[in-house]
């Protein structure tokens, strides 16, 4: 398990993997496809590794990663929100990357925006995700809520002095 997490937090879903199998002369090339971990504890219960041919291209999730400081949060105009954390890219086994890096110091001024399509691939690599979702954006600051203050006004109980009247459909109280 530690060696399995150690390996996962180094190549994610989109780095290739060779396994070596018990009893086996040839290392198999593998895409780790997914992690189920335990809800509690996250020990890692399952792994899926989904073997390719190296010559024929695949598909996966790589990792969008936002680097840098935008201006406009620094300058407290805004705040950063990443929207996409992971794009689906086609590529040969062996050309697909780790991850995308994306440098927030572009983002100068509230609802500026850092695009798919801004993601810069050699021609060995296409992306798959819609070139017009957002990945990170520059949102205005939350606001603090002024809350109201509501007046109850006194309401008014009647005394305990007076009989109960019965109501004419119900039931006498038995003597």
């Amino acid at each position: 398990t530690k060696v399995f997490s150690k390996l996962h937090s180094q190549v994610g879903e989109s780095g290739l993997v060779y396994l070596q199998i018990e009893g086996e002369k040839d290392e198999r090339p593998v895409l780790i496809r997914q992690v189920t971990l335990h809800a509690v504890s996250d020990i890692i219960l399952h792994v899926d590794f989904h073997q390719v041919d190296l010559h024929e291209k695949v598909t996966a999730a790589v990792p969008v990663k936002i680097t840098g400081e935008s201006p406009a949060e620094k300058e407290h105009l805004g705040i950063l929100v990443q929207q996409l954390d992971e794009v689906e890219v086609e590529a040969l086994p062996t050309d697909m990357p780790e991850s995308f890096e994306m440098d927030a110091s572009v983002l100068v001024e509230v609802n500026q925006s850092i695009f798919v399509k801004d993601i810069k691939v050699s021609d060995k690599i296409r992306i798959v995700t819609d070139p017009e979702q957002i990945i990170a954006k520059i949102e205005h600051m939350a606001k603090e809520e002024v809350k109201e203050e509501v007046v109850v006004a006194p309401v008014e109980v009647p005394s305990t002095d007076q009989e109960a009247v019965p109501v004419a459909d119900s039931p006498a109280p038995a003597a």
